[in-house]
């Protein structure tokens, strides 16, 4: 099972301001993919297969929240097709998703170290907060996604 989640509104960087997070429920394991803007449902289904699909292969549920995307019929049916189920949040009940949130927030703070007080190079390191976060023991497993 995985989750997913959007960070949206940021700081323009080389064009991007959205940041998709991608969380492996059992490992714990993180992508955090940059986009350009909230994608589309179809945009959704390209980035899955190219950022997910091709590594991991077809999960058995995807959580999310109850964005556009999540709901669209397209994103249910290419879900369908490739025989994943789908878990949305409940409305106004974000802790549904609690597992993409904590790394949503684990990457805020990350970026909020790295980056520069313009704010505007936070694309550049995106793989090193990836890789801090994956290495990092998670006190539910005992063990670094990488372990």
């Amino acid at each position: 099972d995985i989750a997913m989640d959007f960070i949206v509104d940021l700081p323009s960087s080389k064009g991007h301001t959205v940041i998709w997070t991608i969380i492996d429920l059992f490992s714990k394991q993180a992508h955090f993919v940059p986009c350009r803007s909230l994608p589309s449902a179809k945009q959704l289904a390209n980035m899955f297969l190219q950022h997910i699909y091709r590594i991991h292969g077809a999960p058995r549920k995807v959580i999310s929240d109850r964005g556009v995307q999540f709901t669209a019929q397209f994103w249910i049916l290419f879900l369908k097709l490739i025989g994943t189920s789908q878990g949305l949040s409940s409305a106004y009940h974000p802790c549904t998703n609690g597992a993409a949130e904590r790394a949503n927030a684990m990457l805020e703070r990350y970026l909020r170290a790295y980056v520069g007080m313009q704010q505007k190079n936070w694309i550049e390191f995106i793989p090193f907060a990836e890789y801090a976060y994956n290495n990092t023991i998670h006190s539910s497993t005992g063990y670094s996604p990488f372990y």
